[in-house]
């Protein structure tokens, strides 16, 4: 998420509170022999790790890796040139043999690293090298997003208190299954900035290519009274990346600027709520002056959104996803419940689904 005003304070505090009072569950309550359950575990082995809960749905866990999709975004062999300087490029090899040495070098519990230098880590859990860390390289302009899970840490959700707010908002989707959706959003949102006069002139999008190593390991999740059509698994690879153009900035977009937020909310009701409306964002791109999309995280996935939310300010967008957040944990009486799981609803601008409209 973006920074953190007293608002999005108010949120999260909101969210924090839910899932306390959730957390408390009575003992002397019968189980639910219908809860919805996942187990997850190594694509070749018997040993699982399971978790139930109400708050879990079929199309958050299911239908995020497409394998297909993600085989043709990916990094493709040659040289990559960069962003700015097309005469100027590095072998896309080289690319993924840091990645592969950084890997080894996060297994070994290192906190620092020979090609690249950390920009985020919030996200990850360097005891059990798990979750989302965002790093630079040093030499060359690309962003590295890599994405880490094992089967226990996929239903544990060891991340953090942020990864715990969005798995319950979500129906139990996490920062692994919702990176699935970064790159194929992005081409949505590409195409929705294409269509307009007024922001094909001054919005920009970064190139983004997913990685995989060599021998991949899989993970295979298994649900139960999930979906209408009884058990169902899916299965992904647990170790990716996202590498993306380093956007040279200007200035980040300021949350504070009255005529930034202004600027990014326009933007982000235009594109449909598939992104996070948070204006840093979005950056102001040195030479070009413009505006580029950072983040192309399918914001329907992580918050669990089925319906279009419509919002002129930070207040109204706050407000709606505590709704949204209250609605997930407190608004959903039996029968809803077993409705979500019979007729299940996927999330706002599906990308798992074609036939939805393309807004």
């Amino acid at each position: 998420m973006g920074e953190i005003t007293t608002k999005g304070i108010v949120f999260y505090l909101l969210i924090s509170y839910s899932m306390a009072v959730s957390a408390g569950r009575s003992p002397w309550r019968p189980n639910d022999p219908m809860l919805p359950e996942i187990s997850s575990r190594w694509s070749n082995s018997t040993e699982s790790f399971s978790i139930r809960d109400h708050c879990l749905e079929y199309h958050a866990i299911f239908c995020k890796y497409n394998k297909n999709e993600f085989d043709s975004l990916r990094l493709p062999k040659g040289s990559i040139s960069y962003r700015n300087v097309p005469n100027k490029s590095v072998a896309s090899e080289k690319l993924s043999h840091m990645v592969r040495q950084l890997l080894e070098e996060i297994r070994s519990g290192k906190t620092t690293y020979t090609d690249f230098t950390v920009l985020k880590k919030s996200d990850f859990n360097l005891k059990h090298a798990s979750g989302l860390i965002i790093l630079k390289y040093k030499e060359y302009p690309f962003i590295l997003k890599l994405f880490l899970k094992t089967p226990k840490t996929f239903v544990t959700q060891s991340e953090g208190t942020i990864p715990r707010f969005f798995f319950r908002m979500g129906g139990g989707t996490n920062r692994h299954l919702s990176g699935f959706t970064r790159i194929p959003n992005l081409k949505k949102i590409k195409k929705r900035i294409a269509e307009s006069p007024k922001w094909s002139k001054i919005m920009d999008t970064p190139r983004k290519w997913f990685w995989l190593p060599e021998h991949p390991q899989w993970i295979t999740v298994e649900g139960k009274n999930i979906g209408p059509n009884g058990p169902c698994s899916c299965t992904f690879p647990a170790v990716y990346a996202i590498i993306a153009d380093a956007i040279d900035a200007e200035r980040v977009l300021s949350i504070s600027n009255k005529e930034d937020c202004k600027f990014g909310l326009s933007f982000a009701n235009y594109i449909g709520n598939r992104m996070d409306a948070h204006v840093d964002n979005l950056l102001v791109e040195k030479g070009t002056g413009k505006i580029v999309v950072i983040d192309t995280e399918h914001f329907p996935t992580m918050v669990g959104l089925k319906e279009p939310m419509v919002f002129n300010d930070y207040k109204s967008w706050y407000l709606q996803l505590s709704g949204q957040c209250l609605q997930a944990n407190y608004g959903r009486h039996k029968k809803k419940r077993r409705d979500m799981q019979r007729i299940p609803k996927p999330e706002l601008y599906s990308l798992s689904n074609p036939s939805l409209p393309a807004s």
